[in-house]
């Protein structure tokens, strides 16, 4: 929190000269980066920061900056992708891209196409077309770390190369921790988790949420909700029941107002842990929230993920066609994506195997207590 708190003097400081200079374009970008950091620094709303870098947009618009502008774009790209819309992030900073790469403002150009990358990685973009736009992102990175390794291994693990995305990730995590770079280890660290999520391996995606989550800063209300729901997620899918639910209160009380994913990952692991206990209506009101909430965005595998689970809850509650009906919206999300890995779980599911049970999901319970 120290660093932000950091930042944010800076920039108040660099405002105040923009404005006392007469640099309109200077004090926009401050004003911009000062919401952003508001976000998850201090909980602010991400649809008033996404409107703040709409107004933004028009201002750079009118000066003629296009390397404002395309700041601008990616910041609206970042909000869309997170509010649970990525194809449009997808086209605002591709946009963002062509902008400031035709500024001379490389740098903004590859912050653009990293975002263009995990927008691709979210959203409806399928498995082989995603990787395609992470050549595209690569193809303009530099040797300071814009890589777009984090994606990609996501991606390989949805198309059942689990091998080549471990291989991508232990590397570049182990660089990280090198280097230090503590915020994006843990976020490395979390898409790491993600890819061995999409390959099903629970006990090694569990280990690598639990170090995100120690990497946590506290008074950071954003980076607490995320890694607290992801982590707790995993668990109750392990049975690890008081800690799920602990994790999960925690990821709900630290929620960033326009947090969509941070809304579905607190109510899928504490339906999960009432599905468990017994608490057949508690756990599926609070599925169904999480499905519907899921169903509002175009987060293709977030969405077939929170449907398989919501096919466990339902075969706590007992009820065979609602467990039948919610592995088939998943294999239809899955499918959608392109993601084999999820693909072929959830037709082995629909077979009559369990992928989450094994040695390995009681180690993660014991583990945990």
């Amino acid at each position: 929190m120290g660093e932000l708190r950091q930042a944010t003097t800076t920039l108040e400081a660099a405002g105040r000269l923009a404005a006392t200079a007469g640099e309109p374009g200077l004090a926009q970008r401050v004003r911009l980066r000062l919401s952003y950091l508001a976000v998850f620094a201090e909980g602010s709303s991400m649809l008033e920061h996404l409107a703040a870098a709409e107004e933004a947009a028009q201002v750079f618009e009118a000066l003629g900056d296009d390397a404002g502008l395309a700041f601008a774009l990616l910041q609206q790209a970042h909000m869309r992708r997170d509010t649970g819309q990525a194809e449009l992030g997808l086209a605002l900073a591709g946009r963002g891209a062509r902008l400031a790469a035709a500024a001379g403002d490389l740098a903004g150009a590859r912050a653009c196409r990293r975002m263009a990358a995990m927008c691709a990685a979210v959203g409806p973009t399928r498995v082989p077309a995603a990787l395609e736009v992470c050549d595209a992102a690569d193809a303009i990175a530099d040797t300071g770390g814009s890589s777009v390794w984090d994606a990609r291994a996501w991606l390989l693990a949805q198309a059942g190369r689990i091998g080549e995305a471990r291989a991508l990730y232990e590397e570049a995590v182990a660089r990280l921790r090198e280097r230090g770079a503590l915020l994006q280890l843990r976020v490395g660290m979390a898409l790491a988790a993600l890819a061995e999520r999409a390959a099903g391996d629970l006990p090694r995606a569990w280990d690598l949420f639990r170090g995100a989550y120690a990497l946590v800063d506290a008074d950071v209300r954003g980076d607490v909700s995320a890694a607290a729901g992801e982590l707790a997620c995993v668990l109750a899918l392990a049975g690890a029941e008081v800690e799920a639910a602990r994790l999960a209160e925690e990821a709900r009380a630290f929620l960033v107002p326009g947090d969509v994913l941070g809304g579905i990952h607190w109510r899928r692991a504490t339906a999960l842990v009432a599905a468990r206990q017994g608490r057949r209506e508690d756990a599926l009101r609070l599925s169904n929230e999480a499905c519907a909430l899921a169903d509002a965005t175009d987060w293709l595998t977030f969405r077939a993920e929170t449907h398989e689970e919501a096919a466990l809850v339902r075969r706590h509650a007992g009820d065979a066609g609602a467990e039948a009906e919610a592995l088939d919206a998943a294999l239809a999300l899955y499918e959608r994506k392109g993601n084999r890995a999820g693909a072929e779980r959830v037709r082995a599911t629909l077979a009559g195997s369990d992928p989450w049970v094994g040695p390995g999901l009681r180690h993660v319970a014991q583990q945990s207590k």
